[in-house]
């Protein structure tokens, strides 16, 4: 397994996300079960992978994720902030970025 691209924590309510991106083809892991298995609700999909989406980086990276505590809408809500690390510019282009 390559090294990671970028590694990020996000949080929300009781619920904390670790994830690792790494260079791919879109493949999401959420607690080593696949996306549509661990979140069987498409809102909570849609929440997830929304910012990738937004980027047009859907099938850029591979994601691994793991969540522990919270309800299930909390653990989804961790992809906003945390699913837009990758593809975060620097300093000097935060104007121009999507808000994510």
């Amino acid at each position: 397994m390559p090294a990671p691209l970028s590694q990020t924590t996000g949080r929300r309510k009781q619920a904390v996300a670790r994830v690792r991106f790494r260079p791919g083809q879109g493949t999401i892991t959420v607690n080593k079960v696949p996306i549509e298995k661990y979140f069987t609700s498409a809102t909570h999909r849609m929440l997830v992978t929304e910012p990738l989406r937004v980027t047009n980086t859907a099938e850029s990276y591979d994601i691994d994720a793991t969540i522990d505590g919270g309800g299930i809408s909390g653990q989804a809500a961790w992809g906003s902030p945390a699913a837009c690390a990758p593809s975060t510019p620097s300093s000097a282009d935060r104007s121009s970025a999507p808000a994510c």
